[in-house]
């Protein structure tokens, strides 16, 4: 890769050649009318973040300058703007004035974004992203369960305890498509995480839940299981409907770790 000097005290800094970003899929043209440069940008800055993610570009390189970007995925140079704004939003790339486009270091990614977790999981690195987001979600939805036994007005206790309800009934049920199922699984988490009446908390919650959500639809539940993952809920209503803090800490804890063990969804 070409390298350069940047002005400054001895500092060299890479040029990533147009060649290295290239893969299948690489050039994209509109197939057919209303499709913008919004979306296209969603899906330079995709291809671009697989190939960061696979190791393609290192750290600290320079991506090539716009007008070849725009030639090498066919689109507009708005588009490419575009793109690399998005990539700057999530902490992939820092885009100097004057100087380009750089690459920076996999600490700084919003690995909450789904255009991160899309791309990780693409690239087989799915599994680590698991691990760590199980951990997050032992830290904070354990500390939302505890709080909502201990916070939870009785309107709120009954809203939960109907939402189990229905997510028992559903789980007894056959008929109950998988991912009706899940979507009420992932209203009672949700409900829950809103109890506990700390915004900032739940917001962080449903950031984690869309990445678990997009493995979903990759997972057949069975009938035993969806009655498991039912009753451990039904565990989790109890205890915060009876005002227990403890016993909903404990619950949740045994809801994710047994999600966590089976590899099975939980959401």
């Amino acid at each position: 890769m070409p390298s350069r000097k940047l002005p400054g005290p001895s500092r060299t800094v890479t040029r990533v050649p147009s060649q290295a970003l290239t893969g299948p899929g690489t050039h994209l043209r509109p197939t057919g009318p209303g499709l913008g440069s919004a979306r296209l940008g969603e899906q330079v800055a995709s291809l671009i973040l697989h190939q960061v993610a696979s190791g393609t570009v290192a750290p600290g390189s320079f991506l090539p300058p716009e007008a070849e970007l725009a030639d090498l995925y066919g689109v507009s140079r708005l588009a490419v703007r575009e793109a690399l704004q998005l990539l700057a939003s999530v902490g992939v790339v820092s885009v100097l004035h004057g100087k380009g486009t750089v690459v920076r270091e996999e600490n700084d990614w919003d690995v909450l974004s789904s255009l991160v977790m899309g791309a990780l999981e693409a690239v087989g690195r799915g599994e680590l992203l698991r691990r760590d987001l199980y951990e997050v979600r032992r830290i904070l939805e354990c500390a939302a369960a505890e709080m909502a036994a201990s916070t939870a007005t009785t309107a709120q206790r009954k809203a939960i305890a109907d939402k189990v309800g229905t997510l028992v009934a559903e789980a007894e049920s056959e008929q109950t498509p998988l991912s009706q199922f899940l979507e009420t699984d992932r209203d009672f988490h949700d409900l829950l995480a809103q109890t506990a009446g700390n915004q900032a908390l739940r917001q962080i919650i449903r950031q984690v839940h869309v990445y678990v959500a997009s493995s979903w639809t990759a997972v057949r539940l069975g009938p035993a299981e969806r009655l498991e993952s039912a009753r451990q809920h039904q565990r989790i209503s109890d205890a915060i409907v009876a005002g227990d803090p403890a016993q909903a800490r404990a619950a949740m804890e045994a809801h994710i770790n047994h999600a966590e063990r089976e590899q099975t969804i939980d959401d």
